[in-house]
């Protein structure tokens, strides 16, 4: 007897289900069937305006939204590449100044080199006819030149690691 309970119970809970779904859909089809009755009509139609319009305003204000979200990423881009170059020309104006700077060094060290040489070689034809005092001034002017040389082969040096990090930083500069 407790199997025939069960699908008693089973079987009322269907029909309580289909009679739901039939008072569903009784209620849609006089909702969608014209009513004869033009007060009932334009009610519906009201009723339909207003939905429409609230879905217009809803989705108005999420256009609205989604546009000020789309306009402050634009100006948070524009502000990134405004400082992006900026950056790039600071560190290119920065890196042609320090080349400029050693190239000045160099040309004023290659240029006093070059004095100190005719001074010595004036000094040294000028100089006694003993060998050795000639050997004390030329082993002195070696001693002045090497150190010369030890100072521009410094700063020829210095000018290309300053090169190699403009190369690395930056698009290539010609060189001067």
């Amino acid at each position: 007897m407790s199997a025939a309970q069960k699908e008693n119970q089973r079987l009322k809970e269907t029909l309580q289900e289909v009679q739901q779904k039939i008072s569903e859909l009784q209620r849609q089809l006089q909702e969608s069937r014209p009513s004869k009755d033009p007060v009932e009509r334009w009610r519906a139609q009201k009723k339909q305006k207003k939905l429409v319009e609230k879905e217009l305003r809803d989705l108005t204000v999420e256009h609205e939204l989604l546009l000020q979200a789309f306009q402050k990423g634009q100006q948070e881009r524009d502000e990134l590449l405004k400082r992006q170059t900026e950056s790039l020309l600071d560190v290119q104006q920065r890196s042609g100044l320090k080349k400029m700077l050693l190239q000045k060094k160099l040309a004023a060290l290659t240029e006093a080199v070059e004095k100190k040489e005719a001074q010595l070689s004036a000094a040294l034809s000028v100089c006694s006819s003993e060998p050795t005092e000639r050997s004390n001034a030329a082993n002195k002017l070696e001693e002045i030149l090497e150190s010369k040389r030890v100072s521009l082969e410094a700063l020829q040096q210095d000018l290309a690691q300053e090169k190699q990090q403009l190369k690395a930083s930056g698009p290539a500069e010609p060189d001067q």
